[in-house]
């Protein structure tokens, strides 16, 4: 990893192929319960994660310190239902590790560290995820890279 902060990421994604790469860029991003909500007037779904930023991460990461975080917005826009499994919504500041985004015909699921998900519904579902500040250094690696 370079002294210089990544550069802010942007990303649209509306088919698997698409939807695979904003998972990996998102792969273990943490999030607090409260920072997602389904806007059914809108059809749209919003969320705000701390992601690592994988795609300037020095290969075999092993040290917290080799590891930035950014704020990344992510929209998914056409939306039509909204499905929570397995997480207990009543601690809106518990954070949620993500594991990844599944994409298949007419949904996308957002598969988190414990079991659970939120499940997305409508017909032509369009995700963007965009870096809302400056990257600065991880306070620790995610669970998911230590194997745990």
């Amino acid at each position: 990893m370079t002294a210089e902060a990544p550069p802010r990421m942007r990303l649209r994604a509306a088919d698997a192929e698409d939807f695979a790469v904003v998972a990996a860029c998102l792969q273990s991003a943490l999030m607090p319960l409260g920072e997602m909500a389904y806007l059914a007037p809108e059809h749209r779904f919003v969320a705000v994660f701390d992601r690592f930023t994988w795609e300037c991460a020095t290969p075999g990461v092993e040290r917290a310190r080799d590891l930035y975080q950014v704020s990344a917005g992510l929209r998914f826009e056409g939306v039509s239902a909204v499905q929570v499994n397995g997480i207990d919504q009543t601690d809106k500041s518990r954070v949620l590790e993500l594991l990844t985004l599944a994409a298949r015909p007419g949904a996308v699921s957002l598969v988190f560290a414990g079991g659970g998900a939120v499940r997305l519904e409508g017909t032509q579902i369009v995700a963007l995820l965009e870096d809302l500040g400056e990257a600065r250094p991880a306070a620790v690696l995610p669970r998911t890279a230590l194997g745990t």
